[in-house]
């Protein structure tokens, strides 16, 4: 149960970075439904079922990850040259001052650097289910558990929060 709290727990994290791109297909489901719940209008039973429905999106993809062990165990870092490409555009951006255009980078390169996060977290706990006891492999995921939120509070989203306020007419 503390192993699918915990998995369930990564997913949500990332959720913050909805910028114009794509993710996985299921980091874009959760999006759209974050986004949903966060309505003006939405009522409570719709919350309740939009809860419903990213239980069921979380077991599904916690029984994905599981039969597809061997993918997560052999690529730690996925998102390395989406990652590397952006940093060479903010580069690029900031001699040229374009500032949104940088922010926009930055915040895609926060997301990534999560997923990849994510990504190495799910790989060392894939590594160690067959080698703990389940006590250890509590202490294990609680020890993951700090890493992952003193990774999180490195990233610092509250940088963009002036962006975020800012009214900008569309080209």
């Amino acid at each position: 149960m503390s192993k699918k709290l915990f998995l369930i727990f990564l997913f949500i994290l990332p959720l913050y970075a909805s910028a114009k791109t794509t993710f996985t297909p299921f980091i874009d489901k959760q999006i759209k439904l974050v986004q949903e719940m966060n309505e003006a209008n939405v009522t409570q039973e719709k919350v309740i079922n939009l809860m419903k429905l990213q239980d069921k999106l979380y077991d599904s993809e916690i029984e994905y990850i599981l039969i597809n062990r061997d993918k997560y165990l052999s690529n730690v870092q996925p998102y390395d040259s989406k990652i590397y490409s952006l940093q060479r555009n903010i580069n690029i951006n900031k001699r040229y001052s374009n500032t949104y255009a940088v922010i926009r980078d930055e915040i895609l390169v926060d997301s990534y650097r999560i997923l990849n996060k994510e990504y190495q977290i799910i790989h060392d706990i894939l590594i160690n289910l067959d080698h703990q006891t389940f006590s250890e492999f509590k202490v294990y995921v609680s020890t993951l558990n700090k890493e992952n939120i003193k990774f999180l509070s490195e990233l610092n989203p509250s940088k963009y929060d002036y962006i975020m306020k800012l009214q900008v007419n569309s080209r």
